[in-house]
């Protein structure tokens, strides 16, 4: 993430795509906010996330998945993918 950040031009965006890691029944590895932290702390702007839909299974319910969307009365699984974005240094 620092290398990717680093090397990014000055006012252009980084599109990031990354999901928090499920560890047993309840919990997560953080990767998510971690990366919104990293940029920051580069000096990075962190301007929101996109939800790339999935496709899933017939029958399958998807309402208690983390990264879920409710779409036409369906909820279905998306891709977070987190847009920051490098200023110029004045």
């Amino acid at each position: 993430m620092t290398t990717a950040f680093e090397y990014l031009k000055s006012n252009r965006y980084l599109l990031w795509n990354i999901s928090d890691i499920k560890i047993g029944k309840d919990k997560y590895h953080p990767l998510e906010q971690d990366s919104i932290d990293i940029v920051k702390s580069l000096g990075g702007e962190y301007q929101g996330k996109l939800k790339m839909l999935m496709t899933s299974m017939v029958g399958v319910d998807q309402s208690n998945v983390k990264n879920a969307v409710k779409v036409g009365g369906t909820y279905l699984k998306y891709e977070p993918i987190f847009v920051f974005f490098k200023r110029e240094k004045t």
